[in-house]
């Protein structure tokens, strides 16, 4: 249990070899797998978190060992969703105000080369 380095959350940050390796000695009791982040708990109660790759055949190594599996989606964060859903539409009003502004300029300022070109 060496290997287990304390976080800040009460959990034990691994990596994905140690978790293989307490999977292969049936250590782990219980999984909660949101995305590729993996928290849980090992047989003798130490909470656990790490990130593993993708891996198709980690669900079924964890059936395999009877390990207890909760899957949760992952969590997009509130202002990436809002400026996924916002961003199109700010775009599109700064560049109407831009062409707006350009037009009540007058035709001299909005093309200069075309000025340049006659002149």
């Amino acid at each position: 249990m060496a290997a287990l380095q304390p976080a800040k959350t009460g959990t034990k940050d691994i990596n994905y070899s140690e978790l293989i390796a307490f999977l292969d000695k049936g250590e782990i009791s219980e999984v909660t797998m949101q995305g590729d982040n993996i928290t849980g708990k090992l047989s003798n109660g130490n909470a656990f978190k790490t990130y593993a790759p993708k891996d198709d055949k980690l669900v079924t190594q964890f059936r395999e060992k009877g390990v207890k599996i909760t899957a949760k989606p992952t969590e997009d964060s509130w202002y990436m969703t809002l400026l996924v859903s916002w961003l199109p539409m700010i775009l599109l009003v700064g560049v109407w105000i831009f062409f707006m502004r350009q037009m009540q300029a007058g035709g001299a300022r909005q093309w200069p080369l075309v000025k340049a070109k006659h002149g």
